[in-house]
């Protein structure tokens, strides 16, 4: 037995001996308590070989000492060692413990242990470790802790365990087909399961936040995955080329779906997103079999390159949130036969909806104000567009549909009373050339009155002191007046500029938004807004204040505060 002063304790500050006890050396953890954890051998020629059992108390220098941990590097590299006994006092085991003990084959953990955390790297390249048990104490699964684990084939999930880090089981090809979270997981860190070529089924706990990026990369068996509505973010690239899943539904609770999620999913062919997503990020669908989309309300822009060279997809629904689509998000969908953008949309990217060769009729919205550089190219079946836009927009030099058109032109279909406007506006009228389509401009579209109004979300959520600008679809399309008025019903609680529709949460309460026609219909819709109580408005005031900067919502410069929405300093202050 050898004992080798020297060592430093954070848990008390003082000086920890090192020991040997039946071939194992051991590191004192806490003194005070009498702790220990297993340690690598000072003599560096010192092996472990064969089963290592290691005990939950040690006698040394008249004390008995608890085993609570596997200290960092202990077992590292120790290549004739083969099976491992835990002890149930085990609490962690640490970074780099077994790494490239390449013939271990199992470990067993006590069913009524105390350990708490697996470190990084902790099992990395333990090539022929082929089942194991964790524990339910056990709470976290560090980085990389099974990576490479290549016979891996079957884990027994705690029902405690909250974490499983990034890479965790990267690279195990022959994890078992089933693949079942526990409940108790809350993330599943970045490269976890990348190259578990072998998983079929994956069922992702209901406690499950995040999917991180790469989680699922290139898991080539992977045909059905459950989501949970637990369930807020999904990783950038998380199931990039899983070949084989046909079909994902991603829940409401969904926000936040990182650039190329689903990219090179090729079998990927029914789809249906979630009512909270936010934006479909640049690549998500990259190349997969997807047939129809609808794109929820909440969405406000879909990425470049999102459904490029989706070559099956025939159906687009686009919500009436949406309010920019950007370059070449639908680039190469060759079976898109119509195209109706909703009256959000602002914005045309560049290539969007280039080499959509069966492309046939095109409806433009008159809220579209920028139209970027060959947004409709390459289109050669292009047999009307309709564009609902009062004014024309500015293409002037931007190819919007070069090499686009039957019999080399394209027919675009204005108001009535239009014709003159566009065919005097550069870029829209245009005789062609060899290599640019011509533009026709056919004025029959009749001016309509609204008929009916609708909001895209019901109820609509702000917080207290939150701007935001309620989206709504105007119908007929083709109504020529689409201006409208708006109210609220309660202005303490939520404030709304008349012309703009902007609102502002004032105080937590409900308040209901009425937007009116102003072409002389008197279309109305109204909806509840729901305000909630959360900071962000800078203060509410009954007196006048101090402060001497103040400007309207106009940003009109004010001598003195008036009653409503006032800008003092930078912030927005509500005087009643």
């Amino acid at each position: 037995m050898l004992c080798v002063l020297g060592v430093f304790s954070a848990n008390s500050g003082l000086i920890a001996k090192t020991f040997e006890s039946n071939g194992i050396s051991y590191v004192e953890e806490d003194i005070a308590n009498q702790t220990v954890s297993v340690t690598k051998h000072r003599n560096a020629g010192s092996k472990y070989s064969g089963l290592v059992n290691i005990p939950a108390s040690v006698e040394y220098d008249g004390k008995t000492y608890t085993v609570v941990g596997i200290d960092n590097e202990a077992f590292r590299g120790q290549v004739e060692l083969t099976s491992v006994v835990f002890p149930k006092t085990l609490e962690f085991i640490g970074y780099k413990a077994f790494l490239g003990a390449s013939n271990l084959k199992t470990v067993a953990f006590s069913s009524s242990g105390v350990l708490t955390e697996i470190g990084a790297q902790a099992f990395k390249s333990c090539r022929y470790l082929s089942n194991i048990n964790l524990p339910n104490s056990l709470k976290t699964i560090g980085e990389y802790a099974f990576e490479d684990c290549e016979a891996l084939k079957t884990i027994k999930w705690g029902n405690s365990l909250e974490t499983i880090g990034k890479a965790a089981f990267k690279g195990c090809g022959n994890l078992e087909s089933d693949l079942i979270i526990p409940n108790s997981v809350k993330s599943i860190g970045e490269l976890c399961f990348m190259n578990c070529v072998n998983i079929k089924r994956a069922a992702i706990g209901s406690s499950v936040e995040i999917i991180g990026a790469d989680a699922f990369l290139q898991c080539t068996a992977l045909e059905d995955v459950s989501l949970p509505e637990s369930l807020k973010e999904i990783g950038y690239e998380a199931f990039r080329g899983c070949w084989n899943l046909p079909s994902i539904e991603i829940p409401d609770s969904v926000t936040k779906m990182g650039y190329g999620a689903f990219r090179y999913c090729v079998s990927l062919s029914d789809v249906k997103l979630g009512e909270s997503l936010k934006e479909i990020e640049g690549w998500t669908f990259e190349q997969t079999a997807i047939r129809k989309i609808d794109i929820p309300n909440s969405v406000t822009t879909i990425g470049a390159y999102s459904f490029i060279e989706c070559v099956d997809l025939q159906e687009v629904n686009f919500g009436l949130g949406l309010e920019a689509i950007y370059d070449s998000a639908f680039l190469g969908c060759v079976s898109i036969t119509n195209i109706d953008l909703p009256e959000s949309l602002k914005t045309i990217g560049s290539l969007v909806f280039a080499k959509c060769e069966n492309l046939q009729f095109v409806t433009i919205p008159s809220s579209v104000y920028d139209i970027s550089d060959r947004a409709f190219a390459f289109c050669p079946n292009i047999m009307g567009v309709y564009n609902l836009a009062r004014t024309p927009q500015n293409i002037y030099n931007r190819e919007v549909f070069y090499q686009s058109g039957i019999d080399g032109h394209v027919v675009v279909h204005v108001y009535v009373d239009l014709y003159d406007l566009y065919t005097t506006t550069i870029g829209w009228y245009d005789i062609g050339t060899d290599y640019l389509c011509g533009i026709e401009i056919v004025a029959d579209i009749e001016n309509a009155s609204v008929e009916s109004i609708v909001f895209a979300e019901d109820p609509i959520y702000c917080k207290i002191g939150e701007q935001k600008k309620p989206n709504v679809a105007i119908y007929p399309l083709n109504a020529s007046n689409k201006e409208l008025q708006w109210i609220s019903s309660d202005e303490s609680v939520l404030y709304v500029d008349m012309y703009s529709g902007d609102i502002i949460g004032l105080e937590e309460g409900e308040a209901f938004l009425t937007a009116t026609a102003t072409d002389g219909s008197n279309v109305s819709a109204s909806v509840k807004v729901i305000v909630t109580d959360e900071a962000g408005i800078g203060d509410v005031m009954i007196d006048r204040p101090t402060e001497t900067v103040i400007y309207d919502l106009y940003g009109r410069r004010l001598n003195r505060l008036q009653r409503g929405i006032n800008i003092v300093n930078g912030k927005k202050v509500y005087v009643k």
